[in-house]
């Protein structure tokens, strides 16, 4: 048995998640944004000339204090000018919109903010049309008595609003760079942000509608960060041009991120060429590198240990309609703790981890997504896709329906480790191709395809294969090729409302070799197989009750026969019950796991049990057979090892017998 059936084995490691659907755990959040400020006819307060010499003033509302500009009462305010150490300071009263037009102002303040906006309701900062503005700080602040704030170059304690048709440079030698305590607006410009922490802060929400922003973050590039008060924490993009360049996560909200357009170039924590390796303790690949994840076994291990090197991510629903996206991320490209929904959306995805995954539910309903790079490709409790163009490529599995609290892999932080029976996949419409190093579609419970187009290769080695499922997989519609190894023959359920095709290969076929399924006289699939593979899943509305099919395998004749059964099998003999030898058909099976003839294996290829290449166990690293932590087996609860779940195996078909499991 492969290490990755172990791993899906472990029933008394899980833990159950709550099932909900998206609709019932959090819905996108819709905000209403201010109005970009026109400048022009707006009457002025004062007209402000920024000097290390002194600062010229023409109006009222505001005063000079050395270097320092204090701005005292409601109204516009026109600013130009620099200070070498100095800064804008707003405090007015909890009821005054003040307003300021940067018009070609440079701030350097050495030991706090340069703007800092103590009291206001609402603060709008204009960039003047083709100004250039540059905001910056030095790495050590000087703070109030008992004060910790403000801890950013451009501090805003409520509502702060950003516009304009001009530039605004923000350097952040200290702590975040621009940041908002209540809700932050982008509504045009040109930012560029270079920050020692967070780039852009919306406490309770950032919302950008327009404009270019480029940040340089040695944390994360966007944040909502208010995780204490419900329904606050959320990022809303409906449009405007990212540049994100992040330590740890490109886009992070505490609820929910909505993104409804917008072009996206987004780097986290080094992309993906700077994952950690992941090996597993038996060295068959997809694990963990225990040298970057951490020990497993340890109570501490969880993912706080480890920073967040996510693309995007919500902590509830992250929900996308529209946009452009680059994404190369050392971890998950598109991340929830919750749920998320794909409905429309260009994605180009390389990712060291996912390339999507949601600790529930990951829907996809349109959009095209690319992973060229991913650990798995994407993964969920439960998968549903309904559309789109979906096309992936995995280290290990393409799909997988496992979910988990933070990743799949063994070992990983937050492994996403459930029971048999514990998760699902639904497709009922799409193009979908998937190349895995695993299994190319692994659901841990149920496995349903109504419909779509699912062109699907999986390995040979380890117990995987193209279609893999703990539940019942029933194939009811839709056009279906999956190539790739099977020990254990895997097939539809014989309740399927669609005829199919299970083909066991004589022998080993090699990467590039051709498959034809000819029905009736036409031809129906003609598939260059990308990997090596013994087996092959095939189905489409062609396969109809006793139509005449043959299987060519580079051009030579495998099997020909008649579709007599819902699920009718080629080249099977002895082991599995009810199947015919090559060139003749079969019954179909149930397509359930484990139901083999006699009590026996099915047979493999030349008649021997598959080994490993060169008759050898894989090579680990420095030479030696990888080890658990500590050269021990973790702890288990109750200190026992996992066994099966008690009971028996389903009623097999032919001269299958019931088998008692063990205890």
């Amino acid at each position: 048995m492969g290490y990755k059936k172990i791993r899906k084995g472990m029933v008394i490691f899980c833990t159950a998640l709550l099932l909900g659907t998206v609709a019932c755990k959090s819905a996108p959040i819709t905000e209403q944004k201010p109005e970009a400020t026109g400048t022009e006819q707006a009457e002025r307060t004062a007209v402000v000339k920024l000097s290390d010499a002194g600062i010229e003033i023409a109006g009222a509302g505001c005063e000079a204090d050395g270097t320092r500009l204090k701005i005292k009462e409601a109204g516009v305010y026109e600013i130009s000018g620099s200070l070498s150490n100095g800064s804008i300071y707003v405090n007015a009263d909890n009821e005054s919109e003040v307003h300021l037009i940067l018009d070609g102002v440079t701030v350097h303040n050495e030991t706090g903010a340069a703007v800092y906006c103590k009291k206001a309701s609402k603060v709008t900062i204009t960039l003047a049309k083709d100004s250039v503005n540059m905001l910056s700080d030095g790495s050590s602040y000087v703070f109030e008595e008992g004060e910790d704030e403000p801890d950013a170059t451009l501090y805003a304690k409520h509502d702060l609003v950003i516009d304009g048709g001009g530039r605004l440079t923000v350097t952040s030698a200290y702590g975040d760079a621009v940041k908002g305590k209540d809700s932050l607006y982008i509504l045009g410009g040109e930012l560029n942000v270079t920050s020692a922490e967070d780039g852009i802060v919306g406490r309770d929400l950032l919302q950008v509608t327009a404009g270019t922003v480029t940040v340089d973050a040695a944390a994360d590039a966007l944040k909502a960060s208010n995780d204490v008060d419900a329904g606050l924490g959320n990022i809303v993009i409906d449009g405007g041009s990212f540049t994100l360049t992040a330590g740890e996560d490109g886009m992070q909200a505490e609820n929910t991120l909505t993104i409804n357009g917008g072009t996206f170039d987004i780097t986290s924590g080094g992309g993906a060429a700077n994952a950690p390796v992941k090996t597993d303790s038996f060295g068959f690949g997809g694990g963990m590198d225990w040298g970057k994840w951490g020990d497993w076994s340890s109570e501490e291990s969880t993912e706080e240990d480890t920073v967040s090197t996510k693309g995007l991510k919500a902590g509830e629903l992250l929900q996308i309609t529209g946009g452009r996206f680059e994404l190369d991320t050392c971890d998950d490209a598109l991340h929830s703790n919750t749920n998320i929904v794909i409905k429309n959306g260009e994605f180009n995805i390389s990712a060291g981890d996912d390339g999507a995954h949601a600790d529930e539910t990951l829907e996809i309903v349109g959009g095209k997504i690319q992973i060229t790079k991913s650990y798995e490709g994407l993964e969920g409790l439960y998968i549903m896709v309904s559309g789109g163009e979906i096309d992936i490529t995995s280290d290990d599995d393409g799909m997988n329906a496992a979910g988990g609290a933070d990743g799949s892999g063994f070992g990983r932080p937050g492994m996403g480790m459930f029971g048999e029976g514990e998760g699902e996949v639904t497709i009922s419409g799409g193009v979908i191709t998937v190349d895995a190093g695993g299994d190319g579609l692994d659901s841990n419970g149920d496995l349903t395809i109504n419909g779509g187009v699912i062109t699907a290769y999986g390995s040979t080695g380890g117990g995987e294969g193209a279609l893999d499922y703990g539940g019942t997989f029933c194939l009811n519609g839709g056009t279906v090729f999956a190539a790739g190894g099977s020990v254990m023959g895997l097939a539809p359920a014989d309740t399927s409302g669609q005829y199919s095709l299970a083909v066991g290969l004589d022998s080993q076929e090699q990467a590039g070799s051709k498959v034809e399924i000819i029905v009736n006289g036409e031809m129906v699939f003609s598939e260059e197989v990308p990997r090596q593979f013994n087996y092959v899943i095939a189905s489409s509305e062609k396969f109809v009750k006793d139509a005449e099919v043959s299987v060519k395998v580079n051009g030579e004749n495998c099997y020909e026969g008649i579709l007599s059964e819902v699920v009718t099998r080629f080249g099977f003999s002895g082991g599995m019950g009810g199947f015919g030898g090559p060139g003749g058909f079969g019954g179909g099976g149930k397509g359930d796991k484990g139901d083999f003839g006699g009590g026996m294996w099915p047979s493999f290829p030349d008649g021997d049990m598959p080994q490993m290449p060169e008759g050898e166990w894989p090579s680990s690293p420095n030479g030696d057979m990888p080890q658990m932590p500590e050269g021990e087996w973790p702890d288990f609860p109750n200190g026992d090892m996992p066994q099966r779940p008690k009971g028996e195996r389903s009623e097999a078909p032919g001269n299958i017998t019931q088998t008692q499991m063990s205890d």
